[in-house]
């Protein structure tokens, strides 16, 4: 009985190692730019913030205002940055996997 040829395996674990380093890259490039976003996110509270001093701006619409900013805009801020964590983390976990395949099928 002849030996089947362990070529065409090989080659295919080595596309399947590639693929996956790729893909591993592509979702650390993807959770570092989210990161980056979260961050300016994270600086646009700081900046109405410092705009909305009672030196600044002095009435009782600036204070219904500053409440708003210090509690709705800021909790949903807050949010949107905890979502984007929550994403680059399952990314960075994504690359993991991807890498431990790519190990295996080398």
């Amino acid at each position: 009985m002849p030996i089947a040829d362990p070529q065409p395996e090989i080659d295919r674990l080595r596309i399947h190692a590639r693929w996956a380093i790729g893909q591993a890259a592509e979702a650390r490039a993807l959770g570092l730019d989210i990161d980056v976003r979260r961050q300016v996110v994270l600086g646009r509270d700081k900046d109405c913030l410092a705009r909305h001093t009672a030196a600044v701006w002095s009435s009782r619409a600036a204070e219904r205002s500053r409440v708003t900013l210090h509690h709705s805009i800021g909790l949903s801020l807050w949010m949107a940055s905890e979502g984007l964590r929550e994403t680059m983390t399952a990314l960075e976990g994504r690359a993991g996997s991807l890498e431990d395949s790519a190990r295996e099928a080398n």
